[in-house]
């Protein structure tokens, strides 16, 4: 049996991750801060530390063929904190590098962000091949990562493989946390808040169910081939006023829009090409936009219900 470890497995996409990764017969360990009770399938074994822990972190990835990296920052803590962001991220993932190069485990499956580290695009979609001109601290730290693991295979013969996923959205993604604007919106459908719009509301972005990203990820652990960098989306692009009203649909909600000042960190639109995935791991994404907030909306409703008895 194969064996994983999914490092940032208590948050959004790695508790996620690690059930996809055990219901298709990986022996799986998550590692990281503890996940919400009840959320992990009972065959994952989870192990609470920090990503600092070196001494908890190294046994926890010893021996696994495959290890999933998902610790990161938020972009809105990323460019309040740089060298936080920086000191906590980068220095910490080269110590589980250095751990890779001595032999710990297999291979490396680092999750990168297809919407921050092109910047401004010169073409829509966005291939891999495109210049990567970050315009905020959070794709810059994933850059950094991205060309370390890049020194790492060439020196040491690291195996590794980069998932540049755009906007992934689903259950378990917290409200209040920047993790990303489905959440936001579908917190404010239950609650009637009110839905605050940086911008015009024309910013388009590439959102995408996130058991379609789990699929991406498990593919990548097991790719034979010579490609390393992968675009992970849905190649489908959303404006977050047609976001709005979709949601608005979906859930029969009113939603009341508040509109602030664009930032300048936030690129108009970001939209990835992605055929290297359907060529080379036989991949694409599944679940329709309409689909995955419907699903994320109950299972939403779900935990309000539980959390009230």
């Amino acid at each position: 049996m194969r064996r994983c470890c999914v490092v940032g497995g208590g948050g959004f996409i790695g508790v996620n991750l690690a059930n996809h990764l055990a219901g298709s017969g990986w022996q799986v360990s998550s590692y990281g801060r503890s996940p919400p009770t009840g959320s992990l399938d009972a065959r994952v074994r989870h192990v609470a530390g920090e990503f600092t822990d070196t001494a908890a972190l190294l046994p926890a990835v010893e021996g696994c063929d495959a290890v999933f990296h998902l610790i990161g920052s938020t972009p809105a803590r990323a460019e309040a904190d740089r060298i936080g962001d920086i000191e906590s991220n980068v220095l910490n993932t080269l110590r589980l590098l250095d751990a890779g190069a001595a032999g710990a485990f297999g291979r490396i499956v680092f999750v990168s962000s297809g919407g921050t580290v092109y910047g401004s695009p010169e073409q829509i979609p966005i291939p891999e091949t495109a210049h990567q001109w970050p315009t905020c601290s959070y794709g810059v730290s994933k850059m950094a990562i991205e060309r370390y693991l890049s020194v790492y295979h060439r020196i040491y013969g690291l195996s590794y493989a980069i998932a540049r996923a755009s906007n992934p959205f689903g259950p378990y993604q917290r409200y209040g946390t920047g993790q990303g604007a489905v959440a936001a919106l579908l917190h404010c459908a239950r609650t009637g808040e009110p839905f605050t719009i940086v911008g015009d509301g024309t910013v388009m972005r590439d959102y995408f169910y996130v058991e379609d990203l789990a699929g991406a990820l498990a593919g990548l652990a097991v790719y034979k081939g010579d490609a390393h960098v992968f675009n992970i989306g849905s190649g489908i692009g959303t404006s977050l006023n047609a976001l709005v009203m979709l949601v608005e649909s979906v859930t029969s909600r009113v939603i009341t829009r508040r509109y602030q000042p664009g930032r300048a960190i936030d690129v108009p639109v970001n939209v990835l090409d992605v055929h290297r995935a359907a060529t080379e791991l036989g991949w694409t994404a599944q679940t329709p936009l309409r689909v995955g907030l419907a699903r994320t909306f109950d299972w939403m409703s779900q935990q309000e219900r539980h959390d009230g008895d």
